[in-house]
């Protein structure tokens, strides 16, 4: 069984770009679900390294358009 210590520690391991693919991943699988859990919104706000999802989502969003 995999814990959220253990996705942290996998998350280290990965480069800030690979962080924020993950999170918006994480973000659309989110979308489909009609109730997400809170871990959920607690793992994105770790990857960005934000302090809420609502941040996460709102630093994602400026990113994702500074791109194009």
């Amino acid at each position: 069984m995999t814990t959220n210590n253990d996705l942290s520690d996998e998350w280290e391991a990965l480069n800030r770009r690979e962080r924020r693919e993950k999170a918006r991943a994480i973000i659309e699988d989110m979308e489909t679900l009609q109730d997400s859990p809170d871990s959920l919104k607690t793992d994105v706000a770790a990857l960005v390294g934000t302090e809420s999802f609502e941040e996460a989502v709102d630093d994602l969003d400026v990113s994702w358009t500074d791109r194009l």
